[in-house]
């Protein structure tokens, strides 16, 4: 039994490291930089400054092409990446937890500054624009999304009095921002880099445009609201038709270092920006840029008081239609899930259509990510643990290896239909064992990455595994359990625990203020703790840390008896959390991203479940004893392994209903899947997103 289990795990290691081996080994350290667009000057700078480090040093960078300044910061911070560039007021942003940042990030300090990159309004010379004030209802282009241009375009929008949403607002690139205004179906565009910028002299060659400087009273107010802002002068003649110096708005572009790498690296690649920072310049700024997809239509911007209730809307929506639809209900379709994807598909349409956009403050939704993963942290009872014997590290034990076996298939495979490895790991335990929760969470992770349509995968993924792991998991129990005639082995077990525990759980309206300032008390100390773990070197999400915080509240309460934890509270306000949490993850939904990837993500999807029915049906029933308790335990195997919790509870409901009780499996099931498969499963993602 613990062979077999063994042999799996060896194999599954053994193939990691042969694509591990397979990487390049030239070189005695690879790190990752994050950038920005492929088709901006971060990303050629990072590619230069790769190539430079590969001759006169023994490392290298891998050169990630990210969402811009805002991802990067975060995605350091959280460990994902070793060096970065940002924009210097930004990372001022990141410090202080001001917007687009939820809370201060730490973990990274600043290596140096590379070098000014303006504030650039470039338009055409018919649009009628001479100052920022002109810029009312307009066509302009704003910069892409999460990028430090949108965050700086409002504030001087504001200066003069002129919201966002009083423009006909385009988020492109600079290339594809140049070539809508060349072709006439934008007025202007807005950029932030380094002068000259490629694709205003590239248009300006093509075409009669102005580049328009700002009044000395709108740069002293942002200066003075952010001393990261400083006053900028664009030389005369920088493009053609420029005859005039122009004045503009400046900021830094920087090199932040995560805190844990060597300071002999440091040193070096310091050395290297300072005796070649001009050459890496003169490259980086005549880099190629990329094609991208042109995408301008008016923008709906929805700010997160509404986003909240469109949340719950959408919520209702969905508890609804799962009255009205049985089979939502037979497989435990959450309702914000039903309800988002409804509005996910008009608002999909209406972007196809060229109608709207939607653009969402997400800012709750972090929030609300925390304390639902806060409330799974409390229910980490040992007194429980304890309870599930040894039985409980084989089954937690077979869990880890079906975690370990989805990821790695999910990249195989990638690699095999030439997707992306991030889009095979959206397909991995991250929607499987994790379901729609850890989707969302990992799905913001992987577009900070680059991954546009990180989330979308996850969350389509993480619906595909609720449905396909319900009906899977009775008919592999029940072919178990008739087969090797299993009902002689039922047994009726002690479940006094269960009971117990139960008892502990029953809710008192007097106890959901307290429950929630545990919960409070948990987060906010969950922060700290976060921030000690990342100075091990290792990389954790987010919640991990009030995860922890939380677990040792709740035991600390269960072996001292000096205060009570209100679990019973707790689960209801951690379940509220997750649903709007979902609602919001929902509604901001991209399905048009799917479109290039639907044959991938079937082959992808379709090899999951078969891994999923293959190590339930031969790997956990054969670790688990081969009884009847072994076969409960596959049909809530494939519950949680392909979808939730409570898909596992009702698969084996419905088996036990039919055949016999299994106080066995009701008791590994909730301990394995609420707490210890999201807690391990999240530093095993984590490993997989930096081995990729």
């Amino acid at each position: 039994m613990k062979h077999s289990l063994l042999r799996v795990l060896c194999a599954l290691f053994l193939l990691l490291a042969c694509l591990s081996c397979s990487s390049d080994k030239s070189i005695h350290k690879v790190y990752r930089l994050g950038t920005g667009g492929t088709g901006g000057n971060y990303y050629a700078l990072g590619q230069n400054l790769d190539a430079m480090a590969r001759k006169k040093a023994d490392f290298g960078f891998e050169v990630r092409s990210t969402a811009g300044s805002a991802a990067n910061l975060r995605l350091i911070s959280n460990g994902f990446l070793d060096m970065a560039l940002a924009q210097s007021d930004m990372i001022k942003d990141a410090w202080d937890g001001k917007k687009p940042f939820s809370e201060p990030l730490s973990g990274f300090h600043v290596g140096t500054t590379l070098y000014t990159e303006s504030c650039q309004l470039i338009v055409a010379k018919d649009a009628g624009i001479q100052t920022l004030k002109d810029c009312a209802g307009k066509r302009l282009s704003i910069g892409e999304d999460d990028s430090g241009v949108q965050k700086t375009v409002r504030l001087l929008l504001n200066t003069e009095g002129i919201p966002v949403d009083t423009l006909v607002v385009h988020r492109l690139s600079f290339a594809d921002a140049a070539k809508a205004l060349e072709e006439g179906r934008i007025d202007g565009f807005f950029v932030i880099a380094g002068t000259p910028t490629k694709a205003i002299a590239e248009l300006a060659a093509k075409k009669p445009v102005e580049l328009i400087g700002f009044s000395e009273t709108t740069i002293n107010s942002l200066v003075t609201l952010n001393p990261e802002y400083k006053p900028s002068t664009i030389a005369a003649n920088t493009y053609v038709g420029q005859t005039k110096p122009v004045v503009t708005l400046g900021v830094q572009a920087v090199l932040i270092i995560h805190d844990m790498v060597p300071e002999a690296v440091e040193k070096t690649v310091l050395t290297m920006l300072q005796e070649n920072g001009s050459a890496l310049q003169k490259l980086s700024f005549g880099a190629p840029a990329a094609p991208k997809k042109e995408q301008g239509m008016p923008v709906i911007f929805v700010n997160m008081y509404l986003t909240l209730a469109l949340s719950v809307c959408v919520l209702y929506l969905g508890t609804f239609m799962r009255r009205k639809i049985r089979f939502l209900e037979t497989f435990c379709i959450p309702a914000p899930v039903i309800g988002g994807l409804i509005f996910a598909i008009v608002s999909c349409i209406l972007y196809t259509k060229g109608i709207a956009e939607f653009k969402f403050d997400e800012t709750l939704r972090n929030v609300c990510m925390i304390m639902f993963f806060t409330s799974v942290g409390f229910q980490a009872n040992f007194k429980v643990l304890k309870s599930g014997g040894v039985a409980l590290g084989i089954f937690l034990l077979c869990v880890v290896g079906l975690i370990i076996a989805q990821n790695t298939l999910a990249i195989v495979l990638a690699k095999v239909l030439g997707v992306s490895s991030f889009i095979g790991l959206c397909t991995g335990s991250i929607p499987m064992v994790g379901g729609h929760g850890t989707a969302g969470a990992f799905g913001m992770v992987l577009e900070d990455l680059g991954l546009d349509s990180a989330l979308t995968l996850c969350t389509a993924s993480a619906t595909f595994g609720l449905v396909i792991g319900s009906l899977m998991g009775g008919p592999l129990a029940r072919r178990l359990i008739l087969k090797h005639d299993l009902l002689k082995t039922a047994v009726q077990t002690d479940d006094s625990v269960l009971v117990e525990d139960e008892l502990k759980h029953r809710r008192k309206a007097s106890l959901y203020a307290p429950a929630a300032y545990q919960l409070a008390i948990a987060m906010g100390l969950g922060t700290i703790c976060s921030q000690f773990l990342s100075q091990t070197g290792m990389t954790f999400p987010a919640y991990i840390g009030a995860m922890i915080v939380a677990a040792i509240m709740r035991n600390l309460g269960e072996f001292s008896g000096k205060f009570t934890i209100h679990m019973g509270e707790i689960n209801d306000l951690g379940g509220i959390s997750l649903f709007l949490f979902l609602g919001i993850a929902m509604i901001t939904l991209k399905l048009w991203q799917l479109s290039s990837l639907a044959l991938p993500l079937i082959v992808l999807l379709s090899a999951q479940a078969v891994l999923m029915g293959l190590f339930a049906y031969y790997v956990i029933f054969r670790c688990m004893g081969r009884d009847y308790d072994a076969a409960v335990l596959v049909a809530g195997s494939c519950g949680f392994g392909m979808g939730a919790t409570p898909n596992a509870m009702a698969n084996m409901q419905a088996l036990t209903e039919k055949f016999a009780p299994s106080i066995k499996a009701y008791i590994l099931v909730p301990i394995v899947g609420s707490m210890f498969a999201d807690f391990f499963n999240s530093l095993i993602i984590t490993f997989f997103i930096n081995f990729v």
